[in-house]
Order: C-alpha cells, then sequence, then structure tokens
C-alpha cells in the first residue's frame, strides 16, 4: 500500500483560529439528545456476555474478599504504636504470605512483614509500604504515618 498522507497542518485547518470550541453546556445537550434509554434485558449464558453490559449490579452470595487481605508488599503495623511525628523504628517479629492462615497477634511496637492478598491479622490496623521502609536486620524504619485501613482491603462481608 502506497497511500500518501498530507501531515501538514495548514493542509487539515488544524491551525485555523476560526473555528470556535464549543461550550461545555452545548456538548453536553447535543450528547444527551443523541443518548437513548436502554429498556431490553436479555438474559444470556456467561460464555455469551463477552463485550455485553449488565443491566443490573452484579452481587456475590459470600463475602469477597473473605478476609482483610494486603494491597502492597510492606508491613503491617498498629498505628496506635506510632506516637509523634516519626521516624518509627519497629522490630519484624514474623511474616504472612498469601495462603496463609494469619493469625499472628499483634505486640506493642512490633511490625510483620506482609505480602500482597495475605490475610491481615485482627489488631494490626495499617501496611506501610516496603519502598517506604529502610531494612536494616529485623528492624524497620520509617517516617510516614500510615493513615488507619492504608493498603488493606476490607473483607467483603
Amino acid at each position: 500500500m502506497n497511500a500518501v498522507v498530507d501531515t501538514d497542518p495548514v493542509a487539515c485547518g488544524c491551525d485555523s483560529h476560526a473555528h470556535k470550541l464549543t461550550p461545555l453546556d452545548v456538548a453536553i445537550e447535543r450528547g444527551l439528545a443523541l443518548a437513548s434509554a436502554v429498556d431490553d434485558v436479555e438474559d444470556v449464558a456467561l460464555t455469551d456476555a463477552i463485550g455485553r453490559v449488565l443491566a443490573f449490579d452484579a452481587t456475590s452470595p459470600i463475602p469477597l474478599p473473605p478476609f482483610d487481605n494486603s494491597a502492597m508488599d510492606g508491613y503491617l503495623v498498629q498505628t496506635a504504636d506510632l506516637a509523634g511525628d516519626g521516624p518509627w523504628t519497629l522490630k519484624v517479629i514474623g511474616r504472612i504470605a498469601a495462603g496463609d492462615t494469619g493469625q499472628d497477634k499483634p505486640q506493642s511496637g512490633t511490625a510483620l512483614r506482609i505480602l500482597t492478598g495475605a490475610p491481615v491479622p485482627a489488631g494490626f490496623d495499617a501496611v506501610v509500604m516496603q519502598e517506604d521502609c529502610e531494612v536494616l536486620g529485623d528492624t524497620i524504619t520509617f517516617s510516614r504515618k500510615p493513615a488507619v485501613g492504608q493498603h488493606i482491603r476490607p473483607s467483603g462481608g
């Protein structure tokens, strides 16, 4: 194929200031005039649903995820242990990976290494991203105080 494409902005009128911009309210009005409500609902097999849009919200009969889990690789902490403005240094007393039971009990002034998807044991309330930590032996030091719930995906219950 030997097509010739003219990329000169003058040829397409792209350099002209003669065109007025369409005001937002007018653009919205025009778009809404072209839209119409969809009243037809059709039941199809899941394998035939590719490229379609749900007519109703999909909900699960069970909580998903079934437990609080980490959204990041990092360190589980108890924000109540983080007094003052930091930096904070905590001893790392264990590790939880995805698939583990996550039954570790929190101890004041400590942290747990946690991997993405791993269950968050009761008592811990934030994950500090590993990128925000300096690791030295069995301790971590970090300067940004995490918010309660930071990087924790709550159970869908």
